[in-house]
């Protein structure tokens, strides 16, 4: 039997058996989400609890929007491996997408992983869609956008080398990932650490407060039909900046500004997404050089986190 539980709605608890999945999520959220699970009728019984999703403990799936969910994700007290991205709600699409995660340290991890796989489908996205009103333009444009072409081994379609980075030095200080050689090449980043421990990456920097790191494509990008540069991000969806040159030195024009980075690759593992740019915003026919500028602006002095800053894993041409 579904059991649906709105705390703080209503003030009426339900009692839960040992299968029953605690999902925790904001009031705004919790009445959508909840009709979505009942017309996908899941074989695993489920209880909507309306909460501050960022508190996991007593949790085993929490639901929020994505930039609230970056700490949480990054903590490793929920798992970025296993997350579900339902779409946005409303129409306030600069605020990021819905993600739902499973708890790191649920003891209904199992039953909560096979949830977020019924929720990440293109049925439970366009349920949540009708029911928060998020249009299917926006919907297909920000929430489930179509995978990169596959790498081509020898080709310049990725980054080819590092031309010059910067990053504050609390940042330098407290984050674990300040290679800047991990933008170079494919997206390849991971979380490596077993399910309920603290994160454990390869494969990206984390650009810390402001900070950005330019690299060098290996060729000129022409500004094509449509977006022409995709920037790879792994774990949040930190926003970030881009800025493009012919010249390493520069002058550098700006391409977009502090923007969403985290649209969903479809059948990616865990949390991991990109954003889009194209040339023509800028006023630009051409480039080869390009600045990735971290757009979360999350204060290096706090020092809560290790992976502070948009966390990018690879730079791609989509019309080389």
């Amino acid at each position: 039997m579904i059991a649906v539980l709105f705390g703080l709605l209503t003030g009426q608890t339900v009692a839960q058996g040992p299968a029953v999945i605690r999902i925790r999520t904001t009031e705004d959220l919790a009445s959508c989400l909840e009709r979505v699970l009942s017309e996908l009728r899941p074989a695993t019984s489920f209880v909507v609890e309306v909460g501050d999703p960022t508190v996991t403990q007593g949790a085993d799936l929490v639901v929020g929007p994505g930039p609230r969910l970056t700490r949480v994700l990054e903590s490793g007290r929920a798992d970025d491996r296993w997350t579900a991205r339902l779409g946005f709600h409303g129409r306030q699409l600069s605020a990021g997408s819905v993600v739902a995660a499973v708890v790191g340290g649920s003891a209904r991890y199992e039953e909560a992983r096979g949830l977020v796989m019924v929720l990440d489908g293109a049925v439970a996205r366009t349920a949540f869609a009708r029911c928060a009103g998020a249009s299917a333009s926006a919907r297909d444009s920000f929430g489930v956008a179509e995978t990169a072409p596959a790498f081509v081994a020898g080709s310049a379609r990725y980054a080819t080398a590092v031309v010059d980075w910067w990053m504050p030095a609390c940042s330098l200080q407290r984050n674990a990932y300040t290679d800047r050689n991990e933008i170079l090449g494919a997206p390849d980043a991971l979380n490596q650490a077993p399910r309920g421990e603290p994160t454990k990456y390869r494969g990206m920097i984390s650009l810390g407060q402001g900070g950005h790191v330019i690299v060098d494509m290996g060729q000129v990008i022409s500004n094509s039909s449509g977006n022409d540069i995709r920037v790879y991000q792994f774990t949040g969806e930190e926003p970030v900046s881009l800025y493009a040159a012919t010249s390493p030195s520069g002058p550098y024009t700006l391409v977009g500004f502090r923007r969403y980075c985290g649209n969903r690759i479809p059948g990616s593992p865990g949390n991991w997404g990109f954003c889009d740019f194209d040339l023509a915003e800028g006023g630009m026919g051409s480039a080869r050089y390009l600045r990735v500028e971290d757009g979360e602006l999350y204060p290096c002095l706090r020092g809560d986190t290790d992976s502070e800053g948009a966390d990018i894993d690879a730079v791609e041409l989509l019309n080389p």
